[in-house]
């Protein structure tokens, strides 16, 4: 996918972009979302959950 500098690529672009030729080139991608609607279309995420006095809490889920 080439975009030009003053485009923009949306959430739907990104997670429409074919996985399989990101994974066979040996590429990741990470995204950190507070958006309900992007999160629910992610398949594995890792969630960092707050407990207190400093610590976290993190699952790994999909």
């Amino acid at each position: 996918m080439k975009v030009s500098a003053p485009s923009m690529i949306t959430a739907s672009t990104w997670l429409s972009a074919p996985s399989k030729n990101l994974q066979a080139s040996g590429k990741t991608i990470g995204v950190i979302s507070h958006v309900k609607a992007l999160k629910e279309r992610v398949s594995t995420q890792i969630q960092v959950k707050m407990k207190g006095n400093g610590f976290s809490e993190i699952a790994v889920c999909g």
